[in-house]
This record gives structure tokens, sequence and C-alpha cells, in this order.
């Protein structure tokens, strides 16, 4: 190394240090702003991937999405995977309500609706999902994809039981035969309790398949209430909805109960499309500052050359004279220029563990040096020293 690097350093000391303080301050911003964008790339990549975008069946207004007498080739057309919208969902969430009467028991507590609802999961009604607030004390292995005659209820109703089995009389209130014959619609049986939810209330949970069976001895057709599902490609909303567009409108607000019989599909996809605005809206930005920091790198190690160079050409000059060759000359100073950004550099890969940036930073860094430095090597010795007489 050249011995008289450190003492030509330190002949500048004001310039050496906001060399050093510029590096440092220009790499640690770049190295943020890298991270930051890689950040916001991988979550990004995260919410197109697992965000959970509900689909709901509601009325044409979108006011209701229960009690909506679905007839079973719309379950068919949602499930089937060939002809309908199988291949874009996932998690089909559907429930069948029933009223019911206990014959051999008094819920002196409960004075509202009797409700015995099928469910495919624990996320269609808050009693039985722990995501909100529900929690199932017990429950019987392969509940939801059965279809005998079990049911869940609350831990006030098990408590009242005191047995295993609840005895009822079902009726739905939807069935179609019920308008042509008050006789049809309704059944009594007996439901093994193989669980309970915590706190009180009348309402009871047999499986989906239970539901269906049941519909189709009452009413001799099966159906449902309610019916939501999951986009399966949150990218593919589009092809989604032009798929669906068959058998299901688009939410009119204005429609009211005009059409209370027709069904439509709302995709409830603005916090998605917010959240993914937003995320691309930050590395644009980020796409747009680092191009901006590394230019500022080109123009600083320039210009703190520039500097240093300016007040040691009569150096330079003298080393040409003495016989040194413009190659030895150029790295020469140019390791003078590099020593400290380069230390800089160093620190900050280390301090915050991304190597990557620092590179980047020096590369800039080394191009606005040599811009600089190729100026001073290239003017001949004999002018600079005919300058300084």
């Amino acid at each position: 190394m050249d011995p008289y690097l450190f003492k030509r350093l330190w002949r500048r000391p004001w310039l050496s240090l906001c060399s050093l303080i510029l590096a440092g301050l220009l790499c640690f911003l770049l190295t943020l702003l890298s991270g930051y964008r890689q950040d916001q790339e991988v979550r990004l990549q995260e919410v197109k991937d697992n965000f959970e975008i509900s689909c709901v069946v509601t009325n044409l207004s979108g006011s209701n999405s229960t009690n909506l007498k679905i007839e079973p080739k719309v379950i068919d057309f949602v499930c089937d995977r060939e002809n309908g919208l199988g291949s874009h969902i996932r998690e089909v969430r559907m429930t069948k309500r029933f009223e019911y009467t206990a014959p051999t028991v008094t819920f002196e507590y409960f004075a509202g609706d009797m409700d015995v609802t099928g469910v495919t999961g624990p996320q269609c009604v808050r009693e039985l999902d722990p995501g909100q607030g529900g929690f199932v004390t017990w429950l019987e292995e392969g509940f939801y994809e059965s279809s005998e005659n079990i049911c869940v209820v609350s831990q006030m109703t098990y408590d009242t039981l005191g047995g295993s089995v609840l005895p009822v009389n079902l009726t739905d209130p939807v069935s179609w035969k019920r308008w042509r014959d008050p006789q049809s619609g309704s059944a009594a049986l007996e439901l093994r309790i193989v669980g309970y939810y915590t706190g009180g209330g009348a309402d009871v949970y047999i499986p989906f398949g239970t539901a269906q069976r049941l519909s189709e001895e009452i009413c001799g057709t099966g159906g449902c209430d309610s019916i939501a599902f999951l986009a399966a490609d949150n990218e593919g909303l589009d092809e989604l909805r032009e798929a669906a567009s068959g058998v299901f409108y688009s939410v009119n607000l204005a429609a009211g109960n005009t059409a209370a019989s027709t069904l439509a599909l709302n995709i409830y996809d603005e916090q998605y499309r917010a959240t993914v605005a937003a995320l691309e809206q930050n590395i644009r930005r980020t796409a747009l500052l680092l191009p901006l920091i590394l230019l500022v790198s080109l123009g600083v190690g320039f210009l703190v050359s520039v500097l240093a160079t300016r007040s040691e050409r009569r150096t330079y000059a003298l080393m040409r004279t003495l016989g040194m060759t413009r190659g030895r000359l150029f790295g020469s100073i140019l390791r003078e220029q590099l020593l400290l950004p380069f230390l800089a550099a160093a620190l900050t890969a280390l301090a915050m563990q991304k190597p990557t940036p620092a590179l980047v930073y020096l590369i800039f860094h080394t191009i606005g040096c040599c811009i600089a430095v190729i100026r001073s090597v290239r003017v001949p010795s004999t002018a600079i020293l005919r300058e300084q007489e």
C-alpha cells in the first residue's frame, strides 16, 4: 500500500470525515430501502396467495344471506368443478335451518326461536368457530362429514337434559311441499348429542349431510338456506365472476325486495384490492428511490474525488515527473478515494447483515471516483507544474 496514503488523507480531515459520513449514510439508506422493498414484495405475494376473499350468496339487494331457499341445482353448480364454480372456489360453507320443539324438555331460560342448523364446518356459525370466539368443549371425530342423527347443543342445554339424546320435532320453514300439504315438512326424531359449545341458548347444530338427508325425507328435496365460499385464486376473481354470472346476478343495492327470490353473488374483495394497491404503490415508490440514491452515490463519489484531487495536483505531477506511469498513479489515487467509503460500506453491511446493497453502493461510488480520477491523470504533468508556477 502507498505509504503516503494515510498522510494525504490526514491533510484534509474535514473532507475525509464528510466522505466517510456520506458513504455510511447513503449505504445505510440503500440497504434500508432495498430491504423494505423485498419485505413489501414478499408481503404482496403472501396477500395474493393467502388472503381469504369471502364470496357470499345473497338476495339481489345484498341485504340478506340467510333463509334464501336455495335449490339443490344451485348447490350442484357451486360444487361442480367442470361446469360450475368448483375450480374457482374452496372451502364451501353451507347451512340448512329447521325449526324445532323438544316435547320432553322445557327451555325456561330461552323464549326465542329454537333452530336446528345443518353446517358444513365451524366457520358457518359463531358458536362453533374459534375465530369468532366460539368454543366446542368436546366433539365427535368426523362430525361435519357425518350424515347420522347427531348434534351439538349449548352447555346449558346439555346440563338441562342431563343425558346424551335430544328428542325433537323438526319443521322445515321453507318447505316447498308445506304450502300444498300442511302435514308435510315436519318429522319427529332423536338427535344423539356428541358435543356442546360454551354458553346458553337453544340453538342446535347438526352436520350438513344430516340436514340434507332430513330435508329430502321431510320435503322430498334437498337445498340449503345459505352458501358462502372462499376464492381459490385471488388473482382470478374476474374469471370467478364470469363463471358465476350464469346462475348468480350482481348485487343491486337499489333492488330492494322486488326480486326476493333472485340470487346474487357478493364478492368481498374491497379490502384485498386496497391492500394489494397499497403494497404495489410502496414497491413503485422504492423502485424510483433506489435509482435516485445510486445516482446520488455516483455524484458524491465524483464530487468528493474532485475536491480531493484538486488540492493534490502538484503532488501527482511530481510523481509523474519522477517516472510513475499513469496506470500506477490512477490506482494509487483510486485506492486513496475508496478507502473510507469501503470502510463505511463494510461497517454498514456487518451491522445490517446485508452485503449486496453495500456492494452495489461501492460500484456506483467507484464509477464516480473513476471519472474524477481520470480527469486528474489525463492532464499533462508539465501543464500542472506550469500552472503552479
